[in-house]
């Protein structure tokens, strides 16, 4: 099935009045994606972090938005009029509050098999002059010698510089 995702540009002092707004009107698993809350998440367990994704950091920089889906079913519509009025009438009981702009965007997202889908996520990593670390689905190795992984939980996907190190030295 296809969806549509809803993106509402907002500010972190709004986030919570938006949400709250959306969940009273109908709306529900949200997404939340605020740099002031990542950034709260990152200070708060410090101590368990040994690495921070700086690209996704960046991607995150100013960003104060909530996401939603609705199933493209043919009332998507009469949704994006009744999430209107919500913000309409969160607008006009808001007056003087940090909202951001309640700026709405939309996006169509074709159906799509997750179950396979994460797979995308985990290309060939080449690791110093010989070595290439491959996924157990697609072991090519183009001329270096494949180390084969089945990413996950226990193994990971070969890409830290810690476990990069320990195969360069290998």
């Amino acid at each position: 099935m296809d969806y549509l995702e809803v993106t509402i540009q907002t500010a972190s002092e709004g986030i919570e009045a938006v949400a709250s707004a959306l969940t009273a009107g109908g709306f529900d698993s949200l997404v939340v994606e605020d740099q002031a809350e990542y950034e709260t998440f990152l200070e708060e367990n410090r101590a368990y972090w040994d690495y921070i994704d700086e690209e996704f950091q960046q991607e995150l920089q100013n960003l104060s938005r909530i996401k939603l889906y609705l199933e493209v079913d043919g009332t998507e519509e009469k949704q994006l009029q009744k999430l209107d009025k919500v913000l309409t009438a969160l607008k006009n009981r808001s007056k003087g509050k940090k909202l951001g702009t309640l700026e709405v965007s939309s996006t169509l997202l074709p159906e799509t098999n997750w179950e396979e889908s994460w797979k995308d996520s985990y290309p060939p990593q080449e690791v110093g002059e010989r070595l290439v670390v491959v996924p157990c689905w697609n072991p090519e190795a183009n001329g270096r010698i494949p180390v084969i992984l089945d990413p996950g939980l226990t193994f990971g996907t070969g890409a830290h510089p810690s476990t990069q190190m320990v195969m360069e030295t290998m």
